[in-house]
């Protein structure tokens, strides 16, 4: 989740794929990694970030439609790059169909739902992401995920508890401070919202409100609004 692990990721996928053209994990692994760098703001990788991310994702799924990492990663991708949301969310369900246990597999379905989907399921894949695996090191990602689905179903007090908990868990990802501040916000909490916004600042210190709107992929406009409002009111630089 920092942009010089990424780096050191990316490299050595591709030195996978080099090795192996069609290795359908490293293939969307791969995507991941970018959509990473291209969700977080962290620079440039190579010429076009976002081709490659999606180009790697559609190779991934023509190379192994029977993998569920696979295809839970690289419809991902479709969904968060792409817009994609149609063939993203096929993928994903394909996913949960091939392994609904695989803790990983759930929370990628649960994200993909979140942001293209239904909230209100999205909720269920990442409780179902907690239940099978409770002590999984990255169950931050799960509490998160949890968090966005119960503040984008209106219930902001569950979404800023569960955010709390995932910030305790880990508390360098950006991604919990952009469910926590909208929720902190809606609840009249506007002094811990800007504490909140501080943090988030510090790391993605190039974040502003009109470069969240283009790297959302909330799929609903309301719901974007929503987010982007409870930034600008918490004091994210325009």
């Amino acid at each position: 989740m920092r942009p010089e692990k990424n780096e050191q990721a990316l490299s050595l996928l591709h030195k996978a794929i080099e090795l192996d053209p069609n290795y359908a994990s490293a293939l969307a692994y791969l995507a991941w990694g970018y959509e990473q760098r291209l969700h977080r703001g962290w620079g440039a990788y190579g010429e076009d970030d976002s081709g490659t991310a999606v180009a790697l994702a559609r190779r991934a799924i023509e190379a192994d439609r029977d993998d569920a990492h696979v295809m839970a990663a690289a419809g991902f991708v479709l969904v968060i790059v792409a817009r994609d949301y149609e063939q993203g969310l096929q993928a994903t369900e394909r996913a949960r169909e091939l392994n609904p246990n695989i803790a990983f597999v759930s929370m990628l379905v649960g994200w993909s739902q979140v942001y293209g989907g239904d909230p209100a399921d999205a909720i269920i894949s990442f409780e179902n992401a907690i239940r099978v695996s409770p002590a999984d090191p990255g169950a931050f990602f799960f509490y998160t995920g949890a968090a966005t689905g119960h503040l984008f179903c209106g219930r902001p007090a569950e979404a800023y508890d569960l955010a709390r908990k995932s910030a305790r868990m880990y508390t360098d990802w950006d991604t919990t401070y952009l469910t926590m501040i909208p929720a902190l916000v809606q609840l009249g909490r506007t002094e811990e919202a800007h504490s909140a916004v501080s943090k988030f600042l510090e790391l993605s210190p190039t974040a502003t409100v009109s470069r969240l709107s283009e790297l959302l992929a909330i799929r609903n406009p309301e719901l974007l609004s929503m987010v982007l409002d409870g930034m600008t009111v918490a004091g994210l630089p325009k």
